[in-house]
């Protein structure tokens, strides 16, 4: 990257925040309880301009095409992201725009100019999270071969490559590719990011985190709790160092539920879970367990309410305070930020994280205090 801008994900804050999910059903809540995330423009718009006021370093979607059925249609409605991203993008000033896609469901040309096309639009601040794809029925839609598992990472590599170099390279090239072929491949303009926009990844598997650790900025790491989580930040940090000789941001998948006390954050975790729609949990695990790695079979045999409530990852549930303690916590762990979705009244708890946690994170010296100018 130039020395002139730093994306905000790479920036120096200690601990760093990003709003996920918001574009989904549900968002990572499985559940018909009042709150539960349901997604309009207008609503997207305003989180992101909360969090772009509060300092968020990003907003990051989940690509979606299909739902998992039940009573809540759990992400069946959804954003398209590059589109949301551009978006978002031209109404905020800070914060960064993510858009997620899908490897075999995309043409690296066509995710080429697309992403050069928000990075312009929002002068850097352009973020690609791309995803092996796991979702077998969602990639027949595009009549796409979805490979078994460790040869998705292998394609993923390939697009990636492809990318990079229509990214920044200034003459036309031919690529002859396992997976892809171009004749006379250009891209023009560049990305105002150097050399190339900020690349995320969310594999979570050892492949996964393999292919993050060589090939991305930012990795996303999934656990229980804050011990199994600092497990994980290490591991994927000592693969990027001593196998690439590379840094990389380690983001925690989280769920918070913030309300003014600690009991009431309780009680809605619990009416979350109450409310749950077992159906679409049900079929959202089915197919994880036959397509992905994320979980082993132990944890989706005791998920139950945890899956409903936060898809089986780490939670943050309280007061501002409590929600700051295991923040910080999370931060002196070595977890270098939080990519989180909202248990419900997304709203309402995004402005009180803004108005109430945030302050505390920076006296605890973990973020610097923000002013958006």
């Amino acid at each position: 990257m130039n020395q002139q801008l730093v994306p905000a994900l790479l920036n120096e804050n200690h601990f760093k925040l990003c709003l996920f999910a918001s574009n989904v059903t549900g968002g990572l809540t499985i559940s018909t309880a009042p709150g539960v995330n349901n997604p309009t423009w207008e609503g997207n718009l305003r989180l992101a301009q909360i969090a772009d006021r509060a300092g968020f370093e990003a907003i990051i979607p989940v690509c979606r095409w299909i739902g998992f059925g039940g009573e809540s249609q759990f992400m069946g409605k959804t954003f398209e992201t590059f589109t949301w991203a551009a978006g978002l993008g031209a109404v905020t000033e800070h914060i960064m725009v993510v858009a997620t896609g899908h490897v075999p469901a995309i043409h690296p040309v066509v995710a080429a100019k697309q992403s050069v096309t928000v990075d312009h639009i929002t002068g850097g601040r352009f973020g690609i999270n791309l995803v092996s794809g796991w979702f077998k029925s969602e990639m027949e839609f595009f009549q796409a071969k979805m490979h078994e598992h460790e040869v998705r990472y292998e394609q993923a590599a390939e697009w990636l490559q492809l990318v990079k170099r229509l990214w920044c390279e200034e003459r036309a090239f031919d690529f002859e590719g396992r997976f892809y072929q171009a004749l006379g491949a250009d891209a023009q303009p560049k990305p105002i990011q150097k050399p190339h926009p900020v690349v995320i990844n969310a594999g979570i598997s050892p492949t996964g985190q393999r292919f993050a650790a060589q090939h991305a900025h930012v990795g996303f790491i999934m656990g229980e709790d804050i011990a199994e989580l600092a497990r994980n930040t290490r591991a994927l940090r000592t693969i990027a160092k001593e196998e690439f000789a590379r840094d990389i941001v380690v983001l925690a998948d989280m769920v918070i539920a913030c309300f003014p006390t600690d009991a009431e954050a309780r009680d809605y975790a619990e009416l979350i879970a109450d409310q749950g729609d077992d159906v679409a949990a049900q079929n959202n695990m089915a197919i994880m367990r036959a397509f992905s790695k994320v979980w082993t079979d132990e944890q989706y045999e005791r998920f139950g309410r945890r899956f409903m409530q936060s898809y089986g990852c780490a939670q943050a549930v309280g007061s501002p305070q409590t929600i700051a303690e295991q923040l910080i916590a999370l931060s002196a762990a070595g977890v270098d930020g939080v990519a989180f979705s909202i248990m419900g009244h997304w709203e309402q708890n995004l402005q009180l994280f803004a108005d109430e946690v945030i302050p505390r994170l920076e006296q605890a010296g973990i973020r610097k205090p923000f002013t958006l100018c």
